[in-house]
C-alpha cells in the first residue's frame, strides 16, 4: 500500500450498555419494577464482591488485573470505593492518570462532562453524538456494537430475560440508528425459544441492526449442540435477512465449562477466556464439522474477543486431519461424546477449512502470536 492510499479503520468489537439504568425506559411497563429490583440486587452483590476483592488484593499488595478478571465489567466503577483504611483496589496513580486523560480528551472534543466514577466505561456509552466524536478523534470510521449486559441478563428467568433482551435491542437500535452508516449494532436473542429468536431477528433487520445475532449469556445448559437441526429455523432466518451469527468473548463457556470460583479463580478465569482453545474451538467445530454451514451456505459466522486468532489454524488443521482420515472418523464416531458431531461430519462434501474460508471471520488482536498466524489463518477471514 502506498503512503498516499487511504485506509478505512472500523472497530470490529466495542460495547454498548455499561450503564444498565439506560434501558429502563425501553422495557415494557409491566417489567420495569422487576428490572429496577433486579438492578438494586445486582448492584448490592457487585459492591459486596468488590469489597471482598479489594480486601484480598490489598492483603497481597494489590493485584489489579485479578480484580478486573473476576469483577463484572458493567460494575467495575464500584471498585473505586475506598476501603475503611483508605486503600483502593486500583492504585490511586492509575485512577488519577485515567481520569486526567479522560478530562483532557473530553476537553479536546469540546465536551463539558466528566464523571469520576466512570473510569472504566466507554466514553459515549449512552450518547451516540459523543461516541461519534470519539470515533473521529481516534481516526476510525465506524463501530460494531456488542451488548455489555448479556451476561448480566443471563442470570434471570426466561420471561424477564426476554423482557431485558427486547429492552436492550430497542435501546441499541435507537442508538445505532442515529448514525446507521457509522454504527452496526448486534442484537440479543435467547435460543431456548426459536420462535421468539426469529421474531427478534426480523425486528433487528427492520431496524437496521446489521451487526447480527448475539446469544445472551452464551448457549444455555440443556440445549442441543449447534450442529443439531434444532437451530436450523433460526439460521434460515439469519440467511434470509443477511445477518451474521456472532460468537463473542466467553461464548461457549456453558459448552465446555471453565468458570471456577474460590482461591485463584480470578487468574484462572482470565487465562481460560484468553488462552484456552476449548471455549473458542468448541462451538466453532460444531459449525465447521457438524454440517451447519453445509445446510446454511449463506450464513456468516463471526468470532470476536476470544484472545486473538492464533488458535484458529490449529483447530482447522486438526479438523481437516480427521476429515481426511476415514478410518479415524469411523473410530471417533463410536465414542458417545462425539456422536452428536461426527454423525454430520463424516458425510460433508467439503473440508472444515473450506467452510471456514467462505463463511467464518475471526477477530485478531495486536499481539505477536496473531501477527505470526495471520497468513496461516487467512487475511480475508480476519477482522
Amino acid at each position: 500500500m502506498a503512503m498516499t492510499d487511504s485506509m478505512v479503520l472500523i472497530t470490529g468489537d466495542t460495547h454498548l450498555g455499561n450503564n444498565s439504568t439506560d434501558f429502563l425506559p425501553y422495557f415494557d411497563p409491566q417489567y420495569r419494577p422487576a428490572y429496577e429490583e433486579f438492578l438494586e440486587t445486582a448492584a448490592l452483590a457487585a459492591k459486596i464482591q468488590a469489597q471482598r476483592l479489594a480486601a484480598a488484593a490489598n492483603s497481597k499488595g494489590g493485584d489489579a488485573m485479578s480484580i478486573m478478571a473476576a469483577a463484572p465489567g458493567h460494575m467495575l466503577d464500584m471498585l473505586v470505593d475506598r476501603n475503611e483504611d483508605g486503600s483502593v483496589p486500583y492504585s490511586r496513580e492509575y485512577i488519577t492518570a485515567n481520569q486526567k486523560l479522560r478530562r483532557e480528551t473530553l476537553a479536546k472534543l469540546g465536551v463539558d462532562r466528566f464523571d469520576e466514577s466512570e473510569f472504566m466505561t466507554v466514553l459515549g456509552e449512552d450518547d451516540p453524538e459523543l461516541r461519534l466524536k470519539m470515533l473521529e478523534y481516534d481516526g476510525t470510521v465506524g463501530q460494531v456494537l456488542f451488548p455489555q449486559i448479556g451476561f448480566l441478563l443471563s442470570s434471570v428467568g426466561p420471561e424477564l430475560l426476554w423482557a431485558g433482551i427486547r429492552a436492550y435491542n430497542r435501546f441499541a437500535a435507537e442508538f445505532a440508528g442515529s448514525h446507521p452508516e457509522r454504527f452496526a449494532a448486534t442484537f440479543m436473542v435467547d435460543l431456548a425459544d426459536i420462535d421468539k429468536a426469529c421474531e427478534e431477528a426480523r425486528f433487528a433487520a427492520d431496524n437496521g441492526m446489521r451487526g447480527g445475532a448475539y446469544v445472551a449469556g452464551g448457549r444455555p445448559h440443556g440445549l442441543p449442540a449447534f450442529c443439531e437441526p434444532y437451530y436450523d429455523r433460526f439460521f434460515d432466518t439469519l440467511e434470509e435477512l443477511n445477518l451474521p451469527f456472532n460468537m463473542h468473548g466467553a461464548f461457549g463457556m456453558t459448552e465446555s465449562g471453565g468458570w471456577i470460583s474460590g482461591t485463584g479463580a480470578a487468574t484462572f478465569n482470565q487465562v481460560w477466556i484468553h488462552y484456552m482453545n476449548m471455549t473458542k474451538g468448541g462451538p466453532l467445530m460444531h459449525f465447521l464439522s457438524g454440517g451447519v454451514l453445509e445446510r446454511h451456505p449463506k450464513l456468516k459466522l463471526v468470532i470476536a474477543e476470544t484472545g486473538g486468532l492464533y488458535w484458529a489454524k490449529e483447530v482447522l488443521d486438526a479438523l481437516d486431519e480427521i476429515y481426511d482420515a476415514n478410518d479415524m472418523r469411523a473410530s471417533i464416531s463410536q465414542r458417545p461424546m462425539n456422536m452428536h458431531m461426527v454423525k454430520h461430519f463424516k458425510d460433508l462434501p467439503r473440508k472444515p477449512s473450506d467452510y471456514f474460508r467462505t463463511n467464518v471471520y475471526v477477530q485478531g488482536h495486536n499481539a505477536l502470536r496473531d501477527w505470526k498466524a495471520l497468513n496461516a489463518v487467512g487475511i480475508d477471514n480476519v477482522i
